[in-house]
This record gives C-alpha cells, sequence and structure tokens, in this order.
C-alpha cells in the first residue's frame, strides 16, 4: 500500500563537484540550499545582493554583477532611520549611507571577483508578483516597508520572466561557455496574495522555468516546489507560519539534491566532512576532562588528514572552535 506519491529523479542530471565554482541567486529557499553546500565546503557565492524574490530583480541584479558599475549615494535613500538600495536585501540597509555602501560594493567585488570561473548558476524564483517603483517605473527586489502607495504591483506574464532570464543567462554562458544553470521554484508560499494569486504566481515561475530548459542550452529544472505539494504534503512539514518548509523538509530536499547532482566521489568527501562538522558542533558535558581533550586531539587529527587529501579545503573555523 502507497500511501504517498514520490518523484522520480530527473534523468538531464548533471554532476556537482568540489571543483565547481557556484553561485546561487534567489528566494530564502535558495539560502537553505546554498547554506547546506557551503558547510559543505563547496565554493559557492549566495545572494550577493541579498535575499530575492523575483525573476526580474534577479536578472537585473545578475546584469549588474556582469557589468562594472559599483554602488553611490545616488543610489540610495533613507527611510526610518536607514539607508537602504531598492535593489538589495534590508540586510545591506544601515545608519549611515557609508555603511551601507560598504556592505553593498564588498558583496559586490567579492561576487564580481569569482564571476569568470562561475560555472554553475543556481536561480530560485520566489514569486511572479513585482513591485514598481511610481516615480521611476522601475522594479524593486525589496520595499523596504515603504508605503504601499509609493508602488504599483501586477504579476509578470511567462513571456517576461523568460525574456529577462534569458538574456542573462545567455550572457552568462557568453562569459563562461560551460556555465550550467538550475532553475528551482521556491516551495515557500505566498499567502499575502491569496492562494488563487499565489498558485498564478507559482504556475508563471513553473512555466517560465521549463521554457528556459527547452529554450536555452545547459538549463536545467530542479522540482523543489513539487516535492512540498506533491511529495510532503503535510503540514507537519511546515513551519509554524503554515508557508514556509521545516527544517525537516529542507533536508528531505537537500537529500534529493545530493542523490540527483553529486556522484559518489563527491558524496564520500561531503560525508567526511559532515563528520567532522557532527564533532565541533559535540557540546561535551564536561569540556575539561581527559577525554574530551583526546576528543578534540582525534578531531584536530582528522581535520589533518582530510586537508591533506583535499588541499582546496579550509578548516579554519572547525580548528579554531576546537582550540
Amino acid at each position: 500500500m502507497a500511501f504517498r506519491t514520490t518523484l522520480e529523479h530527473p534523468s538531464e542530471a548533471f554532476p556537482i563537484s568540489y571543483t565547481d565554482s557556484i553561485l546561487s541567486m534567489g528566494s530564502c529557499f535558495a539560502v537553505h540550499m546554498a547554506e547546506r553546500l557551503a558547510q559543505r565546503k563547496f565554493n559557492i557565492q549566495n545572494n550577493p545582493f541579498g535575499i530575492l524574490y523575483n525573476p526580474i530583480s534577479i536578472a537585473q541584479n545578475l546584469e549588474l554583477l556582469a557589468s562594472e558599475r559599483t554602488f553611490s549615494e545616488v543610489d540610495l535613500f533613507e527611510y526610518q532611520s536607514l539607508w537602504h538600495s531598492f535593489a538589495h536585501h534590508g540586510a545591506f540597509s544601515a545608519p549611515s549611507p557609508t555603511d551601507s555602501l560598504d556592505l553593498i560594493n564588498t558583496a559586490l567585488q567579492q561576487a564580481r571577483a569569482k564571476l569568470q570561473q562561475t560555472n554553475t548558476l543556481i536561480l530560485t524564483l520566489g514569486t511572479a508578483f513585482v513591485w514598481k517603483e511610481k516615480e521611476t517605473q522601475n522594479v524593486v527586489a525589496n520595499c523596504h516597508k515603504l508605503p504601499a502607495n509609493n508602488f504599483t504591483r501586477t504579476c509578470c506574464t511567462v513571456d517576461e520572466i523568460v525574456a529577462a532570464l534569458s538574456k542573462v543567462v545567455e550572457a552568462y554562458q557568453e562569459i563562461n561557455p560551460s556555465l550550467r544553470c538550475l532553475i528551482s521554484v521556491s516551495p515557500v508560499r505566498h499567502l499575502r496574495d491569496g492562494m488563487v494569486n499565489n498558485q498564478l504566481s507559482k504556475a508563471s515561475l513553473i512555466l517560465a522555468a521549463h521554457t528556459l530548459t527547452k529554450k536555452l542550452a545547459n538549463v536545467f529544472y530542479f522540482p523543489a516546489y513539487e516535492m512540498m505539494m506533491d511529495d510532503l504534503r503535510d503540514y507537519r512539514f511546515y513551519n509554524s507560519d503554515m508557508l514556509h518548509p521545516s527544517a525537516l523538509a529542507v533536508d528531505y530536499i537537500w537529500s534529493f539534491f545530493q542523490q540527483h547532482f553529486f556522484q559518489e566521489n563527491t558524496l564520500e568527501q561531503i560525508h567526511a566532512i559532515e563528520r567532522i562538522l557532527k564533532a565541533v558542533q559535540h557540546r561535551p558535558l564536561y569540556p575539561d576532562s581527559l577525554a574530551q581533550q583526546q576528543f578534540k586531539a582525534k578531531t584536530l587529527q582528522q581535520i589533518t588528514l582530510l586537508e591533506q587529501k583535499y588541499p582546496d579545503l579550509s578548516f579554519l573555523e572547525e580548528k579554531e572552535k576546537l582550540k
């Protein structure tokens, strides 16, 4: 007896390994997946503009990243004692324009320095709805809690999404012809739009994503949204807000991602790193005991062996915690 439906692994999988340079852009679900890759020592840049929800802002910011432009005070505005950028998440807002620009341009330069080597682009689309500033008619990545009457709100068509993303993906593939792009739709529900509008939005994103996989070479779809809707069909897999996937659900989707994109040698390396991470996170009852000191020494020895086997990996943070 089957009590649930499960997804088959797509046949068009491509391997992701520790030799790849990854750029991840998109919604808060993109952060969950990118954090898991970063924790396991993959070479990944995660959201250099902060969390982005709509595909137009993702496309615009990818274009900015590939340009030589930097941000200045004219790109910022002040609201409620903080300086903000319409191109960035609130994580880049600060009490002074200097502090905000330092955060913005530092993240921009760090991401830009690795752009030539980026061969894997992960895009996670959250909503097809966009907010346009009335004064400029520009799509904003974040409204920063400004009054709603400062903006107009529309739902992007499939054609608009495809046009925006195909242009920038093609530009990135010109920079690096071997670039692969993985697109997913965030399983986080946007119920402020209402249930019907949320489904309309997600349907537009899914249609656009699949159109891109047919239109462009080396563009693939990862079914994160479908895993929540058609596999984990139960509120026990949501947080208390009933909108965001729980940690258990994200772990399940991460496990599917691993099986789909990691080959055996990469999985072996991941498991070795995970054993170190688990040991470092261990909180002993008696930290000064002989047994704990021996445990630390053994873990440091295991780190040394891993560093010798994989010289590109860095365990500085873990060694500092052990010390």
